[in-house]
């Protein structure tokens, strides 16, 4: 009775984080939505280097902040399922792999192990190249 009890609580707090999670995340879209920006999702600051929400269609962009201010687009949008569904993964890896994990961008035809766009644990996109010794960043992309 005592361990069904225990269950039963352990559920309700995981439903009420996820409401309170969509809620604020309804906020803060309805927000930058009224301010005509895109909104930073998990793992960016607003106005730096990352994932960013368009609201008014739902697409998912990577965009490279530089130091002079210009935005610049890494590969083309996804949409947010893509992005979910890749966090998801992301998170998985990390939890078998560790830091070192990544993960292939949905929407860049990216196929584990090949040259391609990836996400790495820290939520930063690059483009890795396999030089036969694994995966590693190609520099000056």
């Amino acid at each position: 009775q005592a361990e069904r009890h225990t269950a039963v609580t352990k559920l309700q707090q995981l439903y009420r984080k996820k409401q309170s999670y969509n809620r604020w995340f309804q906020m803060k879209l309805e927000l930058t939505s009224k301010a005509g920006v895109m909104m930073a999702l998990s793992g960016t600051a607003q106005g730096h280097t990352g994932f960013y929400l368009n609201p008014s269609s739902n697409h998912v962009y990577y965009f490279v902040v530089k130091e002079s201010g210009e935005w610049s687009s890494m590969f083309k949008e996804i949409t947010m399922d893509q992005y979910r569904a890749m966090e998801l993964d992301l998170r998985r890896k990390v939890e078998k792999e560790g830091d070192g994990a990544l993960v292939p961008i949905p929407g860049t035809d990216t196929v584990m192990g090949k040259d391609g766009f990836y996400l790495n644990s820290k939520q930063k996109a690059s483009f890795y190249v396999n030089d036969g010794g694994g995966l590693k960043i190609k520099e000056g992309a």
